[in-house]
């Protein structure tokens, strides 16, 4: 039943997109029509039903936003009305957490200030941040043993992950790359701890006049990057797998997807919002 729809989206979605980032859409649009029970005349109410399935089998905000935007393009494939916003759905509403996010300008501007004004540790750790969207923990985590040098330029780096999840290498955008071989030429300069990374970024948003919120922190640029990659189309498991998020309860295609390190390192810099600011 759901071939028709999985071939139509995948004719809407052209040639220029990676054959990843189509599979993962049709196979998408394959579940939304199980659960629906039909492939065409979709009504907004499917969506916003499909949306609190969602919700209610413990998918995070992020899931739930890209699975927002993936309706959309099945319905435009299939020529469905779609006019809801991502103001009708339920984001950050589950529990009263403040979490706030740094806006697209706001990180370019701190990139800015700092790559004029500020230390080689605070370009550092700035840059990975900005870059990979590294937790706190993550960032303590590195040191000059988590990167592998080729013919004397730095290409990769070994993330260890938090909330245990298994270690990630990452490539290592030529953008960045100065600024990682500064450091790892200043002695002792990386192995900041937590606490030290915490006062750090307060520093470091502080001198460059960032809006002052007590809950501002490199978890912020890393929700900032996880909305971005996502509004610019890519799909949800590169993203995931990116950001090193471990699978919601339940999402036996995050579960099984398995994709190369490298070629989603590859997918994500051609739509990355922040790493053409360090050039």
């Amino acid at each position: 039943m759901t071939t028709g729809i999985s071939e139509r989206v995948r004719q809407s979605m052209g040639l220029r997109r990676e054959p990843s980032t189509i599979r993962v859409y049709s196979e998408f649009a394959q579940r939304f029509a199980r659960f629906t029970g039909k492939e065409q005349d979709f009504t907004e109410m499917d969506a916003l039903a499909y949306i609190d399935h969602l919700i209610g089998a413990g998918y995070s905000d992020s899931s739930v936003r890209w699975s927002y935007y993936a309706l959309k393009r099945v319905y435009r494939a299939v020529h469905s009305p779609f006019t809801i916003t991502l103001e009708d759905l339920p984001l950050g509403s589950r529990g009263a957490v403040h979490r706030p996010v740094l806006s697209p300008d706001e990180v370019a501007g701190l990139i800015a200030f700092t790559r004029q004004f500020g230390t080689p540790a605070e370009k550092f750790y700035l840059a990975m941040s900005t870059t990979y969207g590294l937790r706190r923990v993550e960032l303590s985590r590195l040191s000059e043993e988590s990167f592998t040098a080729v013919n004397g330029a730095e290409t990769t780096v070994r993330v260890d992950t938090a909330k245990h999840g298994a270690p990630r290498t990452h490539l290592i955008p030529d953008e960045i790359k100065p600024v990682v071989r500064d450091a790892l030429q200043a002695n002792g300069l990386l192995g900041y701890s937590i606490s030290g990374l915490t006062a750090m970024f307060r520093e470091l948003h502080h001198k460059a006049g960032l809006k002052r919120d007590g809950a501002l922190g490199w978890h912020s640029i890393r929700r900032a990057l996880d909305t971005q990659l996502l509004d610019a189309g890519l799909n949800y498991y590169s993203v995931r797998d990116f950001l090193r998020w471990r699978s919601a309860p339940g999402d036996m295609p995050a579960l099984y997807h398995r994709a190369n390190p490298a070629s989603v390192d590859l997918e994500v810099f051609r739509v990355h919002p922040y790493v053409f600011h360090w050039r």
